[in-house]
């Protein structure tokens, strides 16, 4: 399995297709990819100094790595030094909700219409929250 940054906008598109989204405007993205196919895209934009929002499309759940989960992380916490990291996900999408609570994100509300005139979910996660990070502890 290759994991790997792309700054082209290649994966990025593909995320916002996938996804049925409009352009998330200047982002970074990680893709993973086995024998040539793309597994995962995973998409970082709207950076602050203290947050950033993700988006995340794959073909498979077979994508998700500790290696894969400390990248971004570590990305985003050590890197960029945010504070949060911020995503929204269809209340529908039963599937990427239990996915993001499962990896540690918070559930801190409910978005009306926010996706394609459909409520959302927002969910945060604070660096002293992140267990992919090295040195932190959660209890």
């Amino acid at each position: 399995m290759k994991i790997g940054i792309d700054d082209s906008g290649i994966i990025q598109r593909w995320v916002e297709t996938c996804l049925d989204c409009p352009s998330l405007g200047p982002a970074v993205s990680f893709f993973v990819e086995k024998n040539d196919q793309l597994l995962a895209g995973i998409t970082l934009y709207n950076y602050t100094k203290n947050d950033i929002h993700i988006a995340v499309y794959a073909t498979t759940p077979r994508f998700l790595t500790r290696t894969l989960m400390a990248n971004v992380f570590g990305y985003c916490f050590d890197q960029l030094q945010v504070d949060r990291i911020t995503t929204t996900v269809q209340v529908s999408n039963s599937h990427a909700n239990r996915f993001n609570q499962r990896i540690g994100f918070v559930k801190e509300g409910r978005v009306r219409r926010a996706i394609s005139g459909e409520d959302a979910v927002l969910y945060g996660m604070l660096r002293e929250d992140c267990r992919w990070l090295k040195g932190v502890s959660n209890g």
